[in-house]
């Protein structure tokens, strides 16, 4: 979308004749694309982290999800797609995909109780997914933690 603003804004220049308007939809498509980075700047700041024996999973500064290490069975790659939402529980799954696919999966130990959002009712889960911008990486840091603990 931000790559795409130059192109609006040169389309609004050569289609609409009206100053005023032009004005008003360059100033609309400014603050588009600074809320667009701003959001990306989020999901860059607060990235999933693992440390003090949780793994903590987030969306943004929208949420965040905790699950204790001691739970954690086993990691693997594992690609899985066709989400509609940022964080969705299903059949006991837990996915927090980037567009719509998620690249690893931790299975637990034992049920355990999550809050999709805060103030959404807790549900059980026994597989937790998410997307890691480097699944390797992510497997050896959460495998060492789990032996280690």
């Amino acid at each position: 979308m931000v790559f795409l603003v130059p192109l609006e804004l040169l389309a609004v220049e050569l289609l609409i004749p009206w100053t005023v308007v032009r004005i008003v939809l360059l100033v609309l498509s400014v603050y588009g694309a600074v809320w667009v980075l701003g959001f990306i700047a989020a999901l860059s700041i607060r990235p999933h982290t693992v440390g003090d024996g949780k793994i903590f999973l987030r969306f943004a500064h929208f949420t965040q999800i905790t699950i204790p290490l001691e739970l954690v069975e086993s990691v693997r790659s594992s690609r899985h797609s066709g989400y509609r939402r940022a964080i969705e529980i299903s059949d006991g799954v837990l996915a927090m995909p980037i567009g719509d696919s998620t690249t690893l999966s931790i299975k637990l130990r034992k049920p355990y109780s999550v809050a999709p959002k805060p103030g959404k009712p807790r549900q059980e889960v026994r597989e937790v997914r998410f997307a890691a911008d480097d699944t390797r990486e992510a497997i050896r840091v959460l495998t060492a933690h789990t032996s280690g603990s």
